[in-house]
Parts: structure tokens; C-alpha cells; sequence
């Protein structure tokens, strides 16, 4: 519903001040229906959380890939405008919502407050959530990091930024096919997420000596793909540390990774501005590698509560 005002406040809007409003609302929709959706799977499926949360994020990689076509189709075709697509999100959300509040889940597994675990617990648990919102972080980062450089470095290697829409694309789809395929893992999931991380840190070093169309093309699929599991399998694992609280912890990493969004841009903004294509490279490649180190600590945080 806070999604569907948003677009109605743009709808009406014939100033400035009544579609930043419906931007802020838009986005927080989109802010609660991902921590909330987050929430919910954490609860149901408990162990297999994070399977299903790849799945839905495999599902929200299509829709964003998918949809900007479809709008463009339809504006070519059919004259459509920007008031035509907005009304359809408002009916489309309102639609939704009504389906949200018809839908019965299971009720959660709740923790009595007596069995709840004594405070070196709570202490490990603390920084559990500390390595998670730190990772979800670095990991918001990195994808700003490898888009943020894309156009420079493929300007740097090929001499001319013809091909940049075309790299960045495949970055994106190959994240499907790799959230489809994390979705059916059952156990080790934090060696995938450690891996992910590793992989991303190594495949970012490698295409700064990438210098051909062909070899660009395949390293940033390769990116695509080992860096799409890190923010499903993270959620997931956020939901799992407190069942009694999992709608809070997920709303935090859902913060947390949106100040990644904001203070990662104007970090490799000063970084560009001193330091070469290639060393700006290797410097989200450090920052990547921040979150494989996070996610040692937080794997065995949590090895260490069993």
C-alpha cells in the first residue's frame, strides 16, 4: 500500500515537492516489502531460508531485467507514457496487497524467554549481526564498485564505450541462472557465501588485465554469477539468528546495505579522482575482500554458539 501511494503521489504531482514524496514512499515500499518478504520466509522455512530467498531474489533479477524492456515495448509500440505505467504499478500493488492480506502462514517457532541462551550467547549473536550487516555492506558496495568502473575500465581496455550496456547486462543476467542454482543448496551455505565473496574479490583482479570485447564479456559474467548468491544467502542467515526477531534483523540488513548504496559512491568517487582504472580496480577488489574476511568471523561466531 506504501508502494501504491507513492505512485499515486506522482501521479498527481505538478511540482517538485509531490514526486519527491512519492519517490520517498516508492522506496519505502520497496524497503518494507523486502524486509518484511525477508521476515516471512525466515520464519516458514527456517533451515531452508536461504534457498528460497535465492529463488525469490532469482525472481526480482528477472522482473528487473525484463520489465525495462517491456516498458520500452510498449512506449514504442503503443505510445504509452510514464502515467500509463505508474497507474499500472498502483493497481498492481493494491492487487497485491489484498493477496498479502488473505495469505495464512504457519505461526512461528517461539523461543520462551527462560531457554533463551545465556549472555556470552547474546554476545556471539551481537556480533554475528555486526558481521552480517558489515558484509551486506561491503557486498551493496562491490556491485556499485564493479558498475561505478565498468564504462572506465571498458573505455581503458577497448577504447570506446560502445559495448558498456551490453557488459553491464550480462553482470546482471548471470546473477539468475547462479541465485536459481544457490536456491537448491541445502547445507554449507556459509562456504558459499565465503566463496562468493573470494570469487568476486579474484574475478574483479582479473578483468583489470582484461583487454579484448570477448575476454570482458566472459570476466563479467563470471562476476555476475559468483557475486549474484551473497545478498540472498546473507538474508537468510540474518533471519536465522533470532527467530523471535527475525523481521528486525532483516530490517537491518536491509538499512545496512542501503548505506552501502549511499557511502560507497562517493568513496570510489575520491578514488577515481587519484588513482588509475586498474588500481581503482584493485581497490574494490580490497574492499570485496573485506567482506570474505567478515564472513570468516561470522562463520565461526557461529560455529562457535553450537
Amino acid at each position: 500500500l506504501c508502494f501504491s501511494t507513492g505512485c499515486l503521489a506522482f501521479l498527481l504531482s505538478s511540482g517538485f515537492l509531490l514526486a519527491l514524496a512519492g519517490s520517498f514512499l516508492v522506496g519505502a515500499g520497496y524497503s518494507m516489502c523486502e524486509s518484511a518478504g525477508t521476515a516471512v520466509l525466515s520464519d516458514v522455512y527456517k533451515e531452508e531460508a536461504a534457498s528460497y530467498i535465492n529463488w525469490s531474489q532469482s525472481c526480482f533479477s528477472a522482473g528487473a531485467l525484463i520489465s525495462p524492456i517491456v516498458c520500452q515495448f510498449a512506449n514504442d509500440r503503443f505510445g504509452l507514457g510514464w502515467r500509463t505505467f505508474f497507474s499500472a504499478l498502483l493497481v498492481i500493488y493494491v492487487v497485491l496487497a489484498l493477496i498479502a492480506l488473505k495469505m495464512k502462514f504457519p505461526a512461528p517457532v517461539v523461543v520462551p524467554k527462560e531457554e533463551v541462551a545465556v549472555p556470552k550467547t547474546k554476545l556471539a549473536s551481537k556480533g554475528r549481526i555486526l558481521c552480517l550487516a558489515f558484509g551486506i555492506m561491503i557486498s551493496a558496495g562491490t556491485e556499485i564498485g564493479i558498475a561505478f568502473f565498468i564504462g572506465s575500465h571498458a573505455k581503458f581496455a577497448l577504447g570506446t564505450e560502445a559495448h558498456n550496456a551490453m557488459i553491464l547486462s550480462l553482470f546482471w543476467i548471470t546473477q539468475i541462472p547462479s541465485r536459481i542454482l544457490i536456491g537448491m543448496v541445502k547445507k554449507n551455505i556459509r562456504t558459499v557465501l565465503k566463496l562468493s565473496y573470494l570469487f568476486t574479490a579474484i574475478s574483479i583482479a582479473i578483468v583489470a588485465f582484461m583487454k579484448t570485447k570477448n575476454t570482458l564479456l566472459l570476466m563479467y559474467g563470471i562476476m555476475g554469477f559468483v557475486y549474484a548468491p551473497l545478498w540472498p544467502i546473507i538474508m537468510g542467515e540474518a533471519g536465522n539468528i533470532d527467530p523471535n526477531n527475525s523481521a528486525r534483523i532483516t530490517g537491518i540488513m536491509t538499512a545496512c546495505c542501503g548505506v552501502g548504496g549511499v557511502i560507497s559512491p562517493t568513496i570510489f568517487g575520491v578514488i577515481a579522482d587519484f588513482l588509475n582504472i586498474k588500481a581503482s580496480l584493485f581497490f574494490v577488489m580490497a574492499w570485496a575482500l573485506s567482506g570474505f574476511v567478515a564472513a570468516n568471523i561470522y562463520t565461526y561466531l557461529t560455529n562457535k554458539e553450537k
